[in-house]
Formats: structure tokens, sequence, C-alpha cells
């Protein structure tokens, strides 16, 4: 049986391949003019080599197992999607973002109420400060 970091860096290298997959047929061109296809190559190339880093560690003995894994923190997630989607333009992004951390907070099996929170506020406050300050992005909030 492979290790947990060995089968994330596999993983990661196949979202890696998705990604240069996708982004094979836009112009690279170069540094000095950089293409749309520029940026999915080199994130592939990074993430790839993250990945590869990872499976060779993973194989090194002492790695800890994969241990089975239950479907609650996966469903969870994926609802925490949903939801973002679901709320982002009736509700707005900061109502959004607190939802995504509560729902996402619900997988874990002995979470604290106090740290869900903390972590929510202060998601919420970079979300707004990111997009709606700095970006200056049209986002209901």
């Amino acid at each position: 049986m492979f290790s947990r970091d060995f089968l994330a860096g596999l993983v990661m290298l196949l979202v890696a391949g998705a990604l240069y997959y996708d982004g094979r047929g836009l112009e690279f061109s170069n540094a000095d003019g950089m293409g749309p296809g520029f940026f999915p190559f080199l994130a592939a190339g990074g993430l790839a080599l993250l990945s590869v880093i990872l499976m060779v560690s993973g194989l090194m003995a002492g790695a800890a197992r994969m241990e089975p894994v239950g479907l609650r923190a996966p469903v969870m997630v994926i609802l925490s999607g949903i939801a973002f989607a679901l709320l982002l333009k009736p509700a707005g992004a900061l109502t959004a973002t607190v939802a995504v951390v509560v729902i996402c907070a619900l997988s874990i099996s002995d979470f604290r109420w106090k740290e869900v929170a903390l972590v929510a506020v202060g998601m919420a406050a970079l979300v707004g400060f990111l997009f709606v300050y700095l970006l200056q992005l049209p986002v209901a909030m």
C-alpha cells in the first residue's frame, strides 16, 4: 500500500497534467510578452515538480501509510463549493465565504466553534480586503 504523500503527489501530478493539457493550444510567447498559455504552462510545471518531490518523499522508508478515508470530509468540501456558488450572487462574497468555512469545518469531527468563527471572520475580511479594496472588483459584499 502506498503512503499518503505518494498518493497526494500522484493526484497533484494528474492535476498538473490536466493544466498542461488544457493550456496546450494557447499561445505561449515568452517572458517579455507573455501569451495566454504562459501561466498555465508555468503552473503545470511547478505543480509537476512539487508532485514528483512529494511522491519521492512518500516512497522513502518511514512514510505514514494511508488510512481509510471516510466520506464526510469529501462530501462537506463539495457541499461548501456548491454553497459558495449558490450564495455568492444573492448573499454576497462575505456570507458565501463564511458559509464555506463553516461547512468545511463540519467535516472535522472535533472542531471548535470559537476557532471556526475566528477563521470565518478572518477569511471574510481577507476576501473583502483583497477583492474589493486591492483589486477593486465589483463584488457584492
